[in-house]
């Protein structure tokens, strides 16, 4: 009779430590609730040309790497917008050649998290052709002479 009351205090103990550290008692577990740690940047090491434009994609991440739900969109900026300048959707413009980095910051609560990826600016290949069409239009529309 002893062992049994025992045993039974034993297990009644087991199930409020689990319900305590936010276990659901039915066998399964559930971990600590998410935490903002950290943004991600991607595509990592993108490239665009001097007049193009390529997304980038912030991301807010939890301590255990997964997507933090509800987390607000990131603000963008450059590092050097003589080089790469970005808008608030994350669009990076090629302005010159060269490599400018970009950082994602998000605001959850009263925590800031950065990210940030190096954009490289290419400058298009000399051999870039422009042609006159009989309309005297040129084709690509804009054309940029430098010496």
């Amino acid at each position: 009779m002893l062992r049994r009351v025992v045993r039974t205090i034993a297990a009644g103990s087991v199930a409020a430590a689990i319900l305590a550290c936010g276990g659901s008692g039915d066998g399964g577990t559930t971990g600590p609730p998410p935490v903002f740690t950290s943004v991600t940047v991607t595509p990592s090491s993108p490239t665009v040309a001097v007049g193009g434009t390529t997304p980038l994609t912030a991301t807010a991440k939890d301590q255990s790497g997964r997507t933090f739900s509800g987390a607000p969109a990131a603000a963008w900026s450059s590092s050097d917008t003589d080089i790469a300048t970005v808008n608030a959707s994350g669009v990076v413009s090629g302005v010159a050649s060269g490599s400018a980095t970009i950082t994602a910051s998000i605001t959850v609560g009263s925590v800031t998290q950065s990210g940030t990826q190096t954009v490289t600016v290419t400058t298009p290949s000399s051999t870039e052709s422009v042609t006159a069409t009989s309309g005297l239009a040129f084709v690509p529309p804009t054309v940029t002479i430098r010496r």
